[in-house]
């Protein structure tokens, strides 16, 4: 390489030490301010720029650099109009011998090249440098009506289930399907239990008496057909549909910040399904949590949670909201099947942390209603000393909580015999490595 590199791996740490996160090699025209930005945006600790060189186009070899961890550059333009990876796309990485070598995939001229994050002062990789590489997703599944009175999905899946066409594309075929049939037929929420509370190890491996549990029978039955849960039999991902009487907006609900795809989905719909309104709910409190909700029998899962909208009625707003993000999710996994490469992302999401039930009598009936200044607050903050609770004298209730919290599904009508007046959770930033289809 140029002898504008250090000469030795000590050389580089040394640097790293100092703070210099980015490497740029410049295999053409010089790096303009915008692609500049573009990584650094990517990497916030990315500052300054290690060292710069001139290659000939191709594979080239970093010895010297790479004898531990791991290096992953980015493709921002090709140049001549060569035919290459898109622009943002990631080189692969291949190890044999000690040596790392980066090839370009048969592009013949490349502008830029940048290494979005270098070897750390003790010479680990980055695992945010390195391109995450998942299935196809071919199985997929669209749940309405897990909830009989939220009519959004029951309008949409009956929708679907008499004309699909909407759920096709090129890679596959999306499967709409009722998750409560008796509860819609009855516009009710259930029957005798929460479905979408019973896909637990406990309720789909019941036999007696459970079984003569309307949902536990119809979770035995989703399970089979769409799971097992937690095995490789079980579909490769489901969207499940909700109204919410809060004003939560489109949300979307997944189950830990944890899931790779789940993540880049929601990602990928925030940007483009034009929806200004779009948070990202992280549901399960604790990684030893088990899950219980429908899509949990797929493999990934993502809850779209629309409102607010009152029970037992459909709204055309929320309606067309609903169909255009299922569209926008439907495309995700299309353009993630024919090899698109996700970059990697940094987003902001909501974590359960509590439930805060109303102020109730001593023989158990509720004393206050949600205070004014918090109705229709969802996702707003809420400090110690914010008025939650006001009584029908007037009487207002503070909140005491000792940091602050974002609640959430404010006032739910379905939550009221769950004993929840609102959820509380903490703002957080979720980070994911680059995403692409396994090839």
């Amino acid at each position: 390489m140029s002898s504008q590199l250090p000469a030795t791996l000590s050389s580089v740490r040394a640097l790293l030490r100092q703070g210099h996160t980015l490497v740029q090699i410049q295999c053409g025209p010089e790096v303009t301010t915008s692609c500049n930005k573009e990584i650094i945006h990517q990497v916030p600790n990315s500052k300054r720029t290690l060292w710069t060189t001139s290659k000939p186009a191709g594979s080239f070899d970093c010895c010297s650099l790479c004898s531990s961890g791991t290096l992953a550059f980015c493709i921002l333009s090709s140049s001549s109009g060569t035919p290459g990876p898109r622009e943002g796309a990631f080189l692969g990485c291949f190890q044999s011998a000690g040596c790392h070598r980066y090839q370009s995939e048969g592009t013949a001229h490349l502008s830029h090249l940048f290494l979005l994050h270098g070897l750390s002062p003790e010479a680990d990789s980055s695992p945010l440098a390195m391109t995450q590489h998942l299935p196809s997703l071919t199985r997929v599944a669209v749940c309405g009506g897990t909830h009989g009175n939220e009519m959004s999905g029951v309008f949409l899946v009956r929708h679907w289930m008499r004309d699909p066409s909407e759920l096709q594309r090129s890679t596959f075929h999306a499967v709409p399907f009722l998750g409560n049939p008796r509860a819609t037929e009855q516009c009710r929420r259930y029957i005798d239990r929460d479905l979408n509370r019973t896909f637990t190890a406990d309720f789909l491996n019941s036999k007696v008496p459970d079984t003569d549990l309307y949902e536990v029978q119809r979770a035995q039955e989703i399970n089979q057909t769409f799971g097992p849960k937690s095995s490789s039999q079980a579909y490769d991902l489901m969207l499940d549909l909700h109204n919410t009487t809060a004003n939560m907006g489109s949300c979307l609900i997944v189950d830990s910040g944890n899931n790779l795809l789940a993540m880049h989905m929601c990602n990928y719909i925030q940007k483009h399904s034009g929806i200004r309104h779009c948070p990202i709910l992280l549901y399960q409190q604790q990684p030893e949590e088990e899950t219980y909700s429908v899509f949990s029998v797929a493999k990934v899962g993502l809850a779209l949670e629309l409102g607010p909208q009152p029970q037992g009625v459909a709204r055309a707003d929320l309606l067309a909201q609903m169909r255009s993000i299922v569209a926008c999710a439907l495309d995700f996994i299309e353009e993630f099947n024919q090899g698109m490469l996700f970059p990697a992302l940094e987003t902001e999401a909501y974590k359960v942390v509590g439930f805060v039930d109303f102020p109730r009598y001593p023989n158990g009936e509720i004393s206050a209603a949600i205070h004014p200044n918090l109705q229709d607050k969802d996702f707003q903050p809420l400090k110690s000393g914010d008025p939650i609770f006001q009584t029908v004298s007037g009487e207002d209730i503070l909140y005491e909580g000792d940091k602050t919290t974002y609640p959430v599904f404010i006032n739910e009508a379905a939550y009221y015999e769950k004993r929840v007046a609102f959820i509380e959770t903490e703002k957080c930033t979720v980070s994911h490595p680059a995403l692409q289809k396994s090839f």
